[in-house]
C-alpha cells in the first residue's frame, strides 16, 4: 500500500503541472553496452545518444545533435549482471544546424557512476565540454503495483557555463521508470522545472544495459 501511494503521487505530480503550464517536451535515445571478458572487473563500455544530453531547448530550436562516448569501465562484481560500476569516456558531439546545415564536432570526456542496493539506486554523471560542465544524478525506489514493477524517485540536473553563450540551467523533478518485457529495452520520464520555473517534460527510450 505505501509504494501504491507513492507512485500515486508521483504520477499525479506529472500530470498536474502538465495540465497547468506548458512543457518543454523532449525525447532521447540511448544506446547503452557494456563488454567484458569473463571473470574481468575491467572493460569496455560506450554510450550513443540522441539528442546531445547538454541540450538547453527552452526557447530556441532544435539542433541535430549525436553524442558518442567511448572509454573503461570498472564493475564492483566480475561474472555476473547484478553489480555497480563506474565508466570513465572520452568522446564527441556532432552538431548540426538545421538551417545552415554546417556541422561541428566538441571533443568531450564523460564519467559516469552507478550503485544498487536492495532499497534504493542512485546515478551519478559528469559531462565536460570546453564550453561547459554538466552534472545530473537520480535516485529511486522499486515499487510494484498489479504485477507491473517500476521505479520512482527523483532527477537533478544542472549545467555551469563555462563560455558567455552558455545558459546556465538548475533543474530537478520526480522521475518515474517501467521495467518492459525485454530486458534491452527501458523507459523512463522525469518532469523537471528549473530555476525560471520553467518545465521540461524529458522521456528517455534505453536499449542495452
Amino acid at each position: 500500500m505505501k509504494h501504491l501511494i507513492l507512485a500515486a503521487s508521483l504520477l499525479f505530480s506529472f500530470t498536474f503541472p502538465c495540465s497547468a503550464q506548458d512543457l518543454d517536451p523532449q525525447v532521447r535515445f540511448l544506446v547503452h553496452g557494456h563488454f567484458f571478458d569473463p571473470g574481468s572487473r575491467v572493460g569496455v563500455t560506450t554510450w550513443t545518444i540522441k539528442p546531445d544530453i547538454t541540450h538547453q531547448g527552452f526557447d530556441t530550436d532544435n539542433q541535430q545533435r549525436t553524442l558518442f562516448v567511448l572509454g573503461l569501465v570498472l564493475r564492483s562484481k566480475a561474472g555476473t549482471n547484478d553489480y555497480n560500476w563506474l565508466e570513465v569516456m572520452p568522446g564527441v558531439l556532432i552538431e548540426t544546424d538545421p538551417a545552415t546545415r554546417v556541422t561541428k564536432t566538441h571533443r568531450l570526456l564523460n564519467t559516469r557512476a552507478y550503485a544498487k542496493w536492495p532499497g534504493i539506486d542512485l546515478y551519478l554523471e559528469n559531462h565536460w565540454r570546453a564550453d561547459r560542465l554538466l552534472f545530473s544524478s537520480f535516485a529511486t525506489r522499486p515499487f510494484q503495483i498489479a504485477g507491473i514493477h517500476g521505479r520512482y524517485g527523483a532527477e537533478t540536473e544542472m549545467v555551469v557555463s563555462l563560455d558567455d553563450k552558455v545558459k546556465g540551467v538548475f533543474q530537478i523533478g520526480p522521475r518515474l521508470s517501467m521495467r518492459l518485457p525485454v530486458s534491452w529495452l527501458n523507459v523512463a520520464t522525469v518532469l523537471y522545472v528549473n530555476q525560471t520555473a520553467d518545465l521540461v517534460w524529458r522521456t528517455y527510450i534505453k536499449f542495452g544495459k
